[in-house]
């Protein structure tokens, strides 16, 4: 590190007990202009005014600074520990290991116009699910698509978009992670649902007698009703129809299905509330 100002401490009891300090010129927590000339596993360089000297490794405490104010926050402040492999702290990366899941890319789709060139991903993700795991593997993924070439208009892609999901089935409702990167962002942005990963390892339960799929059946078939309403409506009143007619179709509608699998009103539209926060497919 050339021309940098370091704060420099050798050894436990001072300067003069390692040869070569005092051809440096160093002191005692002293300041001055030196160039780190090698780093080896048992030793260090050090060009100062005076020359080049080495130190043992493990004896040298150095703070890099960029002004004397730097330096002097540093001293009244903080204590360096020795350079050396042992002595320094574990980043956050060392002390967590992320797992990633398992995971196979099921669809693909590329577009390319003059104006950009777009992949878009769709991955299924099984295993161990956590949200730093589906991150690590979202970046993992964009990394590998952004170094792709061969495109017609762009070296690399300029856009991408890669969806995650942990059923193809939930590929027809919503991602319980999604990657999105567009033409101008200076990074790309990740998003994951909180609900679907509050959903994970939950075993499915029975409500109003009925298993969790045939709720899902249910709740495909409340959409499909709100379908014939608004197209009942629409035949009566021509498009757009009014609000009130739509609504007013639409619960006939509920009304028979609700008739038909013997529940009430209320325990459908719990069926219907439950499905949007789970984001089961509705077709």
């Amino acid at each position: 590190m050339r021309g940098v100002r370091v704060a420099c401490l050798v050894g436990i009891l001072g300067v003069s007990s390692i040869a070569g300090a005092d051809v440096m010129g160093f002191k005692r927590g002293g300041t001055m202009e030196v160039e780190i000339v090698s780093l080896g596993k048992e030793t260090i360089a050090i060009g100062g005014p005076s020359g080049v000297a080495k130190f043992p490794r493990k004896d040298v405490l150095f703070c890099f600074f960029g002004s004397d104010e730097d330096f002097g926050k540093w001293k009244d402040e903080f204590r360096q520990q020795p350079l050396s492999p042992k002595a320094q702290p574990k980043t956050k990366i060392e002390q967590e290991t992320v797992i990633m899941p398992d995971y196979s890319v099921y669809d693909e789709e590329i577009y390319e116009i003059p104006l950009k060139t777009q992949v878009l991903l769709r991955v299924l993700v099984s295993g161990e699910i956590t949200e730093a795991g589906l991150r690590a593997l979202l970046n993992k993924l964009y990394a590998s698509t952004k170094a792709r070439t061969g495109f017609k208009y762009h070296q690399s892609p300029t856009n991408i978009y890669i969806y995650a999901f942990t059923s193809k089935e939930k590929g027809q409702s919503g991602s319980i992670a999604h990657l999105g990167m567009s033409n101008g962002q200076a990074k790309p942005v990740i998003t994951v649902s909180e609900r679907q990963m509050a959903q994970l390892g939950k075993k499915p339960k029975q409500r109003f007698g009925l298993t969790e799929a045939e709720r899902k059946r249910i709740y495909k078939e409340i959409f499909k009703a709100e379908e014939m309403g608004l197209k009942a409506a629409e035949k009566k009143h021509g498009s757009p129809a009014p609000l009130e007619a739509i609504k007013r179709y639409s619960d006939q509608y509920r009304n028979q299905l609700a008739k038909k699998h013997e529940l009430a009103r209320n325990q459908l539209g719990e069926i219907n509330m439950e499905g949007i926060e789970k984001d089961w497919p509705f077709f």
